[in-house]
């Protein structure tokens, strides 16, 4: 996946989902969705914020809304809530 900076603390990536990582026929794998919605919130504090920070996840909550198709074009999308220091609030 190739992120994009919409402007700070925002991130957006286009992509498609190999059948590869299908967990039930057609649909993407739970666990590689939470994967692209860290990934998008993490994210945001790179870019225009600072390229060279990383932050890692130590809390992630997540709402199954519908299954993810396979194979088809997807949008995903973060944004900083704030930056606390050692502590990043985020969503995607």
């Amino acid at each position: 996946m190739t992120f994009y900076n919409n402007g700070p603390g925002k991130s957006r990536a286009e992509f498609s989902v190999p059948a590869a990582f299908q967990g039930y026929t057609g649909i993407v794998h739970g666990g590689v969705v939470a994967a692209i919605l860290d990934e998008a919130a993490g994210r945001t504090v790179m870019g225009e914020v600072d390229p060279r920070r990383v932050v890692v996840t130590g809390r992630m909550d997540i709402r199954y809304r519908r299954p993810v198709p396979v194979m088809e074009l997807l949008i995903t999308s973060g944004q900083l809530l704030g930056d606390y220091g050692s502590v990043v609030k985020a969503y995607s």
